[in-house]
Order: C-alpha cells, then structure tokens, then sequence
C-alpha cells in the first residue's frame, strides 16, 4: 500500500487495518503435494508462484475440500491454510541454524 493511499485513509480504516493485519495464506494441497496457485493455475511446487490468498479466502478454499474422498483416503485434511508471515519465519530460523530439526 503506497503512502498516498495511507494518507487518505480515514482514523477508522487505519485503525482497522492496525487491529487486524492483512495476512497472506498459502494453500498446501496435500492431494496434489504443491502448492495453489492464484486463480484457476493449478499447482506448484515453488513457494514464489504459490497464489496469495486472504485468510477467509484460504479458510474457504480448505473447507469445500474436506468433505471428499481424498480426506478419508489420506487420512488429513486434504488442503491447509498457511500463513506467508509464518513459512518465512520458519524459514529465516533455518536458514540461521535455529530450525532444531528432530
């Protein structure tokens, strides 16, 4: 969001948008092991095409999925919201040696 945008936001907006932050979700198909991507582009493996989705929109996408046969043949949810902010963390902390492992 460009400052110009911000400083034509109203106390109310710039209030919401501080209590609730505008998180990016990631879909993990464990079905198709990848990746969504944005709109109908399938699947990926590289979490630089995956699409970003709102959580309600990632929430909404995981929740048709569940009453299939592919929860019942795996045995898991068949797809999983992820929080962007939340994989780089994890991400970052491996990189610096702090992943622990198993």
């Amino acid at each position: 969001m460009g400052v110009i945008r911000l400083l034509h936001m109203s106390a109310e907006e710039l209030e919401m948008r501080r209590t609730q932050p505008m998180d990016d979700y990631l879909v993990w198909s464990h079905e198709r092991a990848a990746w969504w991507r944005s709109g109908p582009g399938g699947y990926t493996r590289q979490i630089i095409d995956a699409g970003r989705y709102s959580r309600d929109a990632a929430l909404e996408i995981c929740v048709k999925a569940v009453p299939g046969e592919t929860a019942q043949r795996l045995g898991v949810l068949p797809e999983l919201p992820v929080r962007l902010a939340d994989l780089e963390a994890i991400m970052r902390a491996a990189e610096k040696g702090k992943g622990g492992g198993r």
